[in-house]
C-alpha cells in the first residue's frame, strides 16, 4: 500500500472539517453557510464559491491551493 504524502495532498472540505473534529452544524456558520448547504456542498450538489474556500481557508489554516473542490 502506498503512503499518503500529506506534504502536498488536496483535502476536501468534508475532510478538513473531519481532522478538526467539527460537525457540520458547527462549521456551516463559520464560513457562512447553512447546515443544508454545507451539506450540499460537501456532496457535489452545489459548488463552492471562491469566497466560501477562502473563508474555509481563512478559519481552518489550510492554504487554498491545498483545498480539493
Amino acid at each position: 500500500m502506498e503512503k499518503l504524502d500529506l506534504d502536498s495532498r488536496k483535502f476536501t472540505v468534508r475532510e478538513i472539517r473531519f481532522l478538526l473534529g467539527v460537525t457540520q452544524e458547527e462549521f456551516a456558520p463559520i464560513v457562512g453557510l447553512s447546515k443544508m448547504q454545507l451539506w450540499a456542498r460537501e456532496n457535489g450538489e452545489t459548488e463552492w464559491s471562491m469566497r466560501e474556500i477562502s473563508l474555509v481557508s481563512e478559519v481552518t489554516g489550510v492554504p487554498i491551493n491545498r483545498i480539493a473542490i
